[in-house]
């Protein structure tokens, strides 16, 4: 568009094999997972490329798309609550943008940061997302001591609106986690002869999260 501004547009076509162990109440593995994947987004370039901003929509359709089937079993290979079959969805659609930044603002500080948003529709297990990360890191001239620190926030999200059903098995559920902030700092100090000190704190206010969802977490 200019020489500071790209435009781009992707369009992509999807086909995935399921993997070996995603089988359904009949011991079959499930068909492939089909479908599109289309992309519009513009790239700015700032202070001699050493800052790069960045927006995207994204559009997502695909169909086959593997997901519990509590209601099924085969004896040996899947079945219950804490091993499920498997069975295709229909038609699933994710539709979302982003923005993100990353580079120098000035001398010596470097920052990385960005949002992004994604509507799930067609599958009672893929959940809306928003999640915002920034991170900087500040080097002193020489490198004699770097100082940063880092924030990562997801808001709250549930994979129904309502309670679920699990057919096969008498229960319901209702998955879903608590909007969570994390912020984390670290510094660095160059000693003599080579030698290094740094000092890093993860999750500086005790934050309690999933760092990995799986049934029926």
């Amino acid at each position: 568009i200019v020489d500071s501004l790209t435009a781009y547009a992707s369009y992509t076509e999807i086909f995935q094999p399921q993997w070996i162990g995603t089988r359904d109440r009949n011991n079959h593995v499930l068909a492939p997972v089909t479908g599109q994947n289309k992309e519009l987004g513009l790239k700015l370039s700032l202070f001699g490329d050493k800052l790069v901003a960045q927006a995207g929509l994204f559009w997502l359709n695909q169909v086959n798309v593997a997901e519990p089937n509590f209601a099924g079993e085969y004896p040996g290979v899947c079945g219950g609550m804490l091993d499920p079959c498997s069975q295709a969805s229909g038609k699933t659609k994710a539709d979302g943008w982003d923005i993100s930044i990353v580079g120098e603002v000035v001398p010596g500080l470097q920052v990385m940061g960005g949002y992004s948003s994604v509507d799930n529709e067609g599958s009672w297990f893929a959940p809306t997302r928003r999640q915002f990360n920034f991170a900087a890191n500040y080097t002193a001239p020489e490198d004699r001591w770097s100082l940063g620190a880092s924030v990562k926030h997801h808001a709250g999200w549930t994979w129904r609106e309502e309670w679920y059903f699990a057919p096969g098995t008498g229960n319901m559920y209702y998955g879903g986690e608590e909007a969570f902030t994390v912020v984390s700092l670290h510094d660095r100090l160059k000693l003599p002869n080579y030698l290094d000190a740094s000092v890093e704190i993860a999750n500086l206010l005790d934050e309690k999260y999933l760092s990995q969802h799986d049934w029926p977490a």
